[in-house]
């Protein structure tokens, strides 16, 4: 769920009577169909309060390549006011240069035809994050208090239901770090 506020910032000759600040609110879903396929959602109601408030719809389908760091994307958007009407669509391509920076290009266009639009765009985007996940030995865990059971061979190599993850290696390295720092 997200709140926040429009801003019209100067004067709009197009837009004489919208107000400098009006508020919006969002509700945001993301689910993972599979371990490379991401559904989002978005709601969105814009200019809540003012004599033209917007309805939008965000519908977006993320596949990642088996090298993760690449991901193509199709995406639809309605948008529906007593000012403007339309429905979007658009594709792209997506690349994860680090674990915060990411770059993408798209191309789309409208179904209308009063005006149609055809668009291209290049995105760039870095994610500021302070969240520090604090990992455990699954010796230290407690058992029924960690999501589901493990099916059977779901991390043998090429097993597409496999979700990504630490590596073992990399798992005994930081426990025995762990245990290094306890002593």
């Amino acid at each position: 769920v997200y709140a926040g506020a429009t801003f019209s910032l100067g004067d709009n000759p197009f837009y004489p009577e919208d107000p400098i600040v009006a508020p919006r609110a969002m509700l945001a879903t993301q689910s993972s169909v599979t371990s490379r396929l991401v559904l989002i959602t978005n709601l969105i109601y814009d200019k809540i309060g003012t004599d033209f408030p917007e309805m939008e719809y965000l519908i977006s389908l993320s596949h990642a390549f088996k090298n993760p760091k690449w991901s193509v994307f199709i995406e639809n958007q309605g948008i529906k006011s007593d000012r403007y009407s339309d429905i979007l669509f658009r594709t792209g391509i997506a690349h994860l240069f680090s674990k915060s920076f990411q770059a993408d290009i798209n191309v789309g266009g409208s179904i209308k035809s009063t005006p149609s639009r055809i668009f291209g765009a290049l995105g760039l985007s870095y994610r500021i994050d302070f969240h520090q996940d604090q990992i455990t030995s699954i010796d230290d865990q407690k058992a029924g208090e960690n999501g589901d059971f493990i099916k059977k061979n779901s991390f043998k190599k090429g097993n597409d239901n496999s979700l990504p993850g630490i590596s073992k290696k990399k798992m005994r390295k930081l426990e025995r770090k762990a245990k290094r720092k306890k002593n």
